[in-house]
C-alpha cells in the first residue's frame, strides 16, 4: 500500500478522490485557479458542490501544514490570465 505508515520520508502524488479518508503532514494542492478548481465545464449546481466537497476533501487532509497554489498566468500559447479558484474566497 503506497500510503501505509513507516519512518522513511515520503511523497505522495495522488488525486483527491485516493486520499479520501487519509491524512499527511503536510498537504500541497497546486492548481487551484478558476476552471480547474472547480473545472471549467462545470455549470449546473449539483456539480460545483459536489466539486465544492472535493476541495474540501482535500484541504482537511493536512495534519500540520497546508499550501495552496495557483498559477497567475496560463502559458500554453495563450499566456491568459488566471484567477483563484472561488473556492479560496
Amino acid at each position: 500500500d503506497i500510503f501505509a505508515s513507516s519512518n522513511i520520508s515520503t511523497v505522495t502524488v495522488s488525486t483527491i478522490h485516493a486520499v479520501k479518508g487519509l491524512e499527511f503532514a503536510h498537504v500541497y494542492v497546486i492548481g487551484c485557479s478558476e476552471g480547474l478548481i472547480p473545472f471549467g465545464s462545470t455549470t449546473d449546481d449539483s456539480a460545483l458542490e459536489e466539486e465544492r466537497r472535493l476541495m474540501y476533501v482535500a484541504i482537511t487532509r493536512a495534519e500540520k501544514t497546508l499550501h495552496l497554489s495557483y498559477a497567475s498566468r496560463k502559458d500554453s500559447g495563450t499566456g491568459m490570465n488566471r484567477v483563484p479558484s472561488r473556492f479560496l474566497a
